[in-house]
């Protein structure tokens, strides 16, 4: 488990609408382009050929746009998204004959026929274990949802608290390893996710959506069984009645000397 496969996911939200826009918006035809990389006769040819589509024009649109191609920042960030979508993409194929990094090789053509500086995010694109890609998942799902919350409020209660409720729903979903472990790069790309949470959430008036999420190592552990009675009470409260009990019993009995010390 890389840390470098959890950088930017905060920042995925805002390359997954600019990158959208330019799915909708770029009319450059890069038709002759893919179909030299993926040929006719190939197992998926049309959504092999979709994807090679899509990471044309967003390469593209790198190459196209000096704030993007000159900022080493914004490259790192957009270039960890595409990663991201590619091995989402490709994890959608039943029987996939190819992967991330393969995939994104098949487009350095030779220069004569390569309208694109491909190299451009080359060194970016990993293949994500299932592991990895679950955890990368949660965490753009989180803050995706989070993002749409903070840019929709024109749009009035009925709109952000859906996305409001969906993290609420999806933080609900057990994730152990941070209840002992928080230093991972998960776990602390998490945290960051929660400080966010509380900041943004602070006044929400959501029904049902809390204003505050609990860190995941701070969550309860349930008692071990052993620790339980049948009727739910755990032996601290057992202990607890206990020791009132006990207590009592030294009240009556200061109480029995003194009335016994008085009557004679």
């Amino acid at each position: 488990m890389t840390e470098h496969e959890y950088n930017h996911v905060e920042d995925f939200p805002f390359w997954k609408g600019r990158l959208d826009e330019v799915m909708d918006s770029d009319k450059h035809s890069y038709d002759d382009f893919c179909n030299q990389i993926i040929k006719e006769g190939t197992n998926d040819h049309q959504d092999y050929r979709k994807l090679c589509l899509y990471l044309a024009k967003s390469i593209g649109h790198i190459n196209g746009d000096p704030d993007i191609k000159y900022n080493v920042d914004n490259i790192n960030e957009v270039c960890a998204y595409l990663n991201y979508w590619l091995n989402n993409e490709i994890g959608k194929f039943e029987t996939p004959i190819t992967n991330a990094i393969e995939f994104y090789k098949k487009l350095k053509t030779s220069e004569s026929h390569n309208p694109l500086n491909i190299d451009i995010c080359e060194t970016r694109i990993t293949n994500m274990d299932d592991t990895v890609f679950t955890n990368v998942e949660f965490l753009h799902n989180l803050f995706f949802n989070l993002h749409e919350y903070r840019n929709n409020f024109r749009k009035g209660d009925s709109v952000i608290c859906t996305y409001a409720k969906e993290i609420s729903a999806l933080y609900k979903e057990p994730k152990n390893e941070c209840i002992t472990e928080n230093s991972s790069p998960f776990c602390k790309k998490l945290n960051e996710f929660i400080i966010e949470y509380n900041s943004t959430m602070s006044k929400t008036t959501c029904e049902g959506v809390p204003k505050k999420l609990q860190p995941f190592d701070e969550k309860p552990i349930p008692r071990q069984r052993s620790d339980e009675r049948g009727d739910g009470a755990s032996r601290s409260s057992i202990q607890d009645m206990q020791d009132e009990e006990k207590k009592e019993d030294r009240n009556n009995n200061v109480k029995l000397n003194n009335e016994y010390k008085q009557k004679k």
